[in-house]
């Protein structure tokens, strides 16, 4: 679930709001972005007490993504990506990339793979509220990738908007 984030809360918070909507469902997941929240859920029949939550508490549902709809996008795995990354939709291109990575063989073009999914995955947990985890996965790559994500995880991390960052990063891979 994806929603506006009018009340214009934090990465920080992302543990805070995962808290409370344990009381209504099992989420698997909070990432806070800029201008958006994703929720991610274990059961989708709380989907709709999840979505009245979000609207009360952080702004209007934007979108209802399943992983399926991620399939069925038909496009070019590397343009998904990118257009997520910019988006600061960081764990579904995290996703898009995955099938494509554990397919490929082990060549330059798998290791490419695997270091763009590391960005939207540090990128993801700067979302979540685990900084150190993201700067752990930011410090496993090799430099300038290093360098260039570890300024993105902050950027993330101060709520600022860090998607044209991230995909710098991703070029520089």
């Amino acid at each position: 679930v994806i929603a506006d984030n009018e009340a214009g809360i934090k990465p920080l918070d992302s543990k805070r709001l995962k808290l409370e909507l344990s009381r209504i469902t099992k989420p698997v997941n909070v990432r806070v972005a800029s201008n958006h929240v994703e929720v991610s859920l274990a059961r989708e029949e709380d989907l709709g007490k999840v979505v009245d939550f979000l609207e009360y508490t952080i702004g209007k549902v934007l979108a209802i993504r399943r992983p399926r709809d991620m399939e069925a996008m038909g496009r070019d795995t590397l343009k998904v990506y990118e257009d997520l990354v910019v988006e600061e939709r960081f764990w579904e291109a995290h996703e898009v990339l995955e099938s494509t990575w554990r397919s490929s063989a082990e060549n330059s073009e798998r290791r490419k793979l695997k270091t763009l999914i590391k960005i939207a995955a540090a990128m993801a947990k700067a979302q979540e509220g685990f900084l150190e985890a993201a700067l752990s996965i930011a410090g496993s790559l090799d430099n300038p990738v290093r360098g260039c994500l570890e300024a993105a995880v902050a950027e993330a991390w101060s709520g600022s908007y860090a998607g044209l960052l991230a995909l710098k990063c991703a070029k520089l891979a």
